[in-house]
């Protein structure tokens, strides 16, 4: 019950909540942009990413810090 956040280069934001076994998914997303994202969750800190979308990214793995 995480919530994943993703920002485009314009500010624009998407945000979905995770299921029970972490997964998650947007839809709409333009190849070949950079998008940055971050999660938050009551248990663990996250660090941002950025990722440049060319592809499906099926198994985009966000690990917690702590």
């Amino acid at each position: 019950n995480a919530t994943v956040i993703l920002i485009d280069p314009n500010g624009n934001r998407q945000t979905v909540t995770t299921g029970s076994f972490g997964n998650y998914t947007f839809e709409g997303l333009e190849l070949g942009r950079d998008y940055m994202v971050t999660v938050q969750s009551r248990r663990f800190r996250f660090g941002a990413r950025t990722v440049n979308l060319t592809e499906n990214l099926a198994g985009f793995d966000l690990i917690g810090l702590e």
